[in-house]
């Protein structure tokens, strides 16, 4: 499971004890000397959370990639137009969390390097000095969210109150090479402020976000608070010494660090909110005890700041800023973080809403994979199964990514429990699992041994597989599989009403309860793990697991069909309680009939209440809606008109507001009590359609093993670049 690793490395992990148990920041330098610099010198770095590295004060790279303790993954950097003939110095920023998020489990505070330049090798040791970086505040404070742990404080004018000592040598560690690429950074866009104007704050705060929330805002002309044009970046002197502030508009969802470049007095304090929309007439900065806003304390004089210990995202920033006497801003903004990605896929038809939808689903999708694919780039940062089987999908298409999906299927292996449930996210110590989850992590599986053709990553984790299937099978009864039970497991399937059936962590239904309690969805689910099992099994010839799991799958799939089936209203139920079946939704349908338990005329009724827009089901949400499409056109290509229209409306509604990206769900930012995504990968759907069906662009296709055979496409094929030179009409009548 593991990468080979590149380099023979040297040096201790070493940190120093001087700095808190979390949320700590300590700053490593070391001098050298160089007599001949080679173009070809390499820094290789790995620490525990996050760091940033500059060689002779030029910043050269940050961002660690997050894994479980027990493998530490190290960068690569190419340094040799950094260094010169003579002194050196590099100093490296360390961020240690040290407390357990959703995208980050806990390991030892600690760095380590290794400069490579010729045949001089300077290394992590003691003879690194180090200091604790004073600007920052430590410990516990306000989070940004639960998954994305703390924010941050910074007062400048602390920097200078610096002890330097000699580093800790903590012993030696394991490393393994980064398994994906480097993020691009670059700064390179104008960004404009929309509306500018005074704030009066009733009272301090010590959490900025609460505070930009609730201050009261008075709006002014741009010129009677600037001298300049509002466009950054330029240089605004401030005309006012009064407490003012200024909204920036990306205009796009950007992702990256917190940049700004200023000229003030001693003292001012500059909060900046960052978000995806201005619901508020603001930047909804505060919600739900989530805080999207950090606080920086100037020193006197010129100053640049960057941090860069965690991403931010959305569409728009604000910014307070109270207590000078003197501003001038030259930049202000994020430097902008990007996977680098080969937007291999293009989709050209004659309807222009169809080709913006394709835009916008490509751009969501980008904007939601960095050191790993993420739900939402503003909210959680975060790796799920589900969610991310999605982004490996679509991506597929559109960029031809098939490191990021390995990594990503790896780091879950890495993470199994005993019982071979996964964890809700990886890398995480979160004592949480959502089981259908679980079950879609094999779907991923399957998708990538499909489409990249790679069948060795199955060889390596075969094991595991039937381990995890023979865990999951162990307790059937009656022809189904019991859920799990207690506080650990979070039953949920999608958030429409019925099927996310309790909170998580919420005090689990009593075990009476569970023993009348037959979950029709985690078994459907079950089931099309064990299918998606199947096609693995087929492809790397495990024959006897095959002949044995055919045998579960047939038995299981007779368990559903005679628990769950209801053969007055033609529908499968969701669940029973005591023998009661109950809630009838468009996801359990999808799933009964990928799975085949509804086959021939049956999968054809539930296929033509599926299509109907006006059913009586719980509709299916956004991404799961690809489950839906997908039975319906298992079932007919005819339904592809159909789906296309939904596409046309649903996804043209989002688009119709502005969006530049798609939304978690479809009450967007007022879903989750406000909190909700307005850029979350799992919705990129259309992509998939678009390329699988309209297109006709196989598994087979893409892995290059059969030529595509429908008369009616003209394709121009060149790096998997795939376009349709006809109309969508004229497409859709060879479907009827």
């Amino acid at each position: 499971m593991s990468y080979k690793q590149e380099c023979t490395y040297k040096g201790k992990w070493i940190w120093n004890s001087s700095a808190g148990e979390k949320n700590a920041y300590v700053n490593f330098v070391r001098d050298f000397e160089i007599h001949e610099v080679s173009v070809s010198a390499q820094f290789f770095i790995c620490a525990d959370t996050e760091y940033a590295l500059w060689i002779n004060g030029d910043f050269v790279s940050c961002g660690q990639y997050k894994d479980f303790p027990n493998h530490l993954c190290y960068d690569t950097l190419q340094i040799g137009k950094y260094l010169v003939e003579g002194k050196n110095t590099i100093l490296i920023k360390v961020y240690y969390q040290g407390e357990e998020s959703m995208q980050y489990a806990q390991g030892d505070a600690g760095l380590w390097f290794m400069l490579q330049n010729r045949d001089i090798c300077i290394t992590s040791d003691k003879n690194v000095l180090t200091y604790v970086e004073t600007g920052y505040t430590y410990g516990d404070m306000f989070k940004t969210t639960p998954q994305l742990a703390y924010g941050f404080i910074y007062d400048a004018r602390k920097e200078e109150n610096i002890e330097l000592k000699q580093a800790d040598e903590m012993g030696e560690k394991e490393f393994y090479p980064r398994p994906v690429k480097k993020l691009i950074l670059s700064k390179k866009d104008n960004v404009r402020i929309i509306t500018q104007g005074f704030f009066k704050r009733d009272k301090g705060n010590e959490i900025p976000a609460q505070s930009v929330q609730t201050d009261y805002l008075s709006y002014r002309d741009f010129k009677h608070i600037f001298k300049g044009k509002p466009v950054l970046p330029g240089e605004l002197t401030a005309v006012v010494n009064d407490d003012i502030y200024f909204v920036i508009d990306f205009e796009e969802e950007r992702c990256g660090y917190i940049y700004f470049d200023i000229d003030t007095s001693e003292g001012a304090i500059i909060d900046i909110a960052y978000g995806e929309h201005l619901e508020d007439l603001r930047v909804r900065a505060s919600v739900g005890g989530r805080n999207f806003a950090n606080r920086y304390i100037s020193r006197e004089g010129k100053q640049e700041f960057a941090y860069y210990f965690r991403r931010i995202a959305g569409r728009y920033m604000q910014v307070h800023i109270s207590g000078f006497n003197h501003l001038s801003i030259y930049d202000f903004g994020i430097i902008r973080s990007d996977y680098p990605l080969n937007h291999c896929g293009d989709f050209i038809c004659s309807d222009s809403l169809h080709n913006k939808i394709h835009d916008i689903c490509r751009d969501t999708l980008a904007c939601c994979i960095h050191e790993h694919y993420e739900d939402s780039p503003w909210r959680e940062q975060a790796l799920y199964a589900s969610d991310s089987r999605n982004q490996m999908l679509f991506g597929y298409y559109v960029f031809s990514e098939y490191n990021m999906a390995r990594a990503s299927l790896e780091m879950f292996a890495r993470s199994m429990w005993s019982n071979g449930y996964l964890p809700i996210c990886a890398p995480t110590d979160t004592e949480l699992c959502i089981p259908s989850f679980c079950f879609i992590w094999f779907v991923a599986m399957k998708d990538y041994i499909l489409y990249s053709g790679d069948s060795t990553l199955a060889e390596e984790l075969w094991e595991q597989i039937v381990y995890m299937l023979d865990k999951y099978t162990a307790n059937m009864k009656e022809n189904i599989a019991r859920r799990p039970h207690g506080k650990a497991y979070w039953h949920f399937y999608e958030w429409s009403e019925g099927n996310y059936f309790d909170e998580p962590f919420a005090e689990p239904a009593s075990a009476e309860f569970e023993d009348n309690y037959c979950d029709g969805l985690y078994n459907v689910f079950l089931a099309l793990a064990i299918k998606s099992a199947l096609c693995i099994g087929q492809r790397i010839s495990k024959v006897s697991f095959c002949d044995k799991y055919s045998t579960v799958l047939e038995t299981l799939i007779e368990g559903i069909n005679s628990h769950f089936w209801n053969e007055e209203k033609q529908l499968y139920s969701s669940c029973t309680e005591y023998g009661r079946q109950k809630h009838y939704g468009e996801l359990m349908q999808s799933i009964a009939i990928l799975i085949e338990a509804a086959d021939g005329e049956r999968a054809k009724t539930l296929c033509e209440k599926l299509a109907d827009k006006e059913n009586s089901l719980v509709k299916i949400t956004l991404s799961y809606s690809l489950y839906k499409y997908d039975a319906l056109l298992m079932n007919s290509e005819s339904y592809l008109k159909t789906i296309l229209n939904e596409i046309s409306s649903v996804w043209g509604e989002m688009l119709f507001s502005g969006t530049s990206a798609f939304w978690e769900v479809r009450d967007g930012a007022n879903s989750f009590d406000g909190a909700g995504s307005l850029c979350h990968g799992w919705s990129a759907v259309p992509i998939y359609i678009y390329y699988r069906y309209v297109l006709g662009i196989t598994p087979e296709f893409m892995r290059g093993e059969t030529e595509c055979t429908n008369s009616y496409k003209a394709f121009e094929t060149y790096r998997g670049i795939v376009k349709t030179s006809k109309g969508l009409k004229e497409i859709l009548s060879t479907k009827q």
